[in-house]
């Protein structure tokens, strides 16, 4: 079975502005969520999904894959859908990491 997950990340929630680079225990809160989820053996692919450039060039400094989206959607679940819109390959399950 082939599985993609994606974890959306955005600087600009509303309430707790910056979140995903936010330090919990000296690691980002994101590095907490991306690592732990790497510990599932089932992914074919695991990308955070952003419109952020500061996300960006964080996830390429700790390589982790990302996929870059629009600035415009509102919730997670609409970046992760676009961002599935953007596969190349069809996947069995693509899942929204919260």
């Amino acid at each position: 079975m082939k599985i993609y997950g994606f974890i959306p990340a955005r600087m600009a929630s509303t309430r707790l502005p910056g979140k995903p680079l936010k330090k919990i225990l000296n690691k980002t809160m994101l590095s907490h969520v991306y690592e732990k989820s790497k510990l599932f053996s089932g992914w074919s692919i695991l990308s955070v999904c952003t419109c952020d450039n500061i996300i960006k060039k964080f996830c390429k400094k700790n390589k982790y894959p990302f996929v870059m989206t629009s600035k415009k959607h509102k919730t997670g679940t609409e970046r992760c859908n676009e961002a599935a819109q953007s596969l190349t390959q069809d996947f069995d399950l693509i899942i929204n990491v919260q």
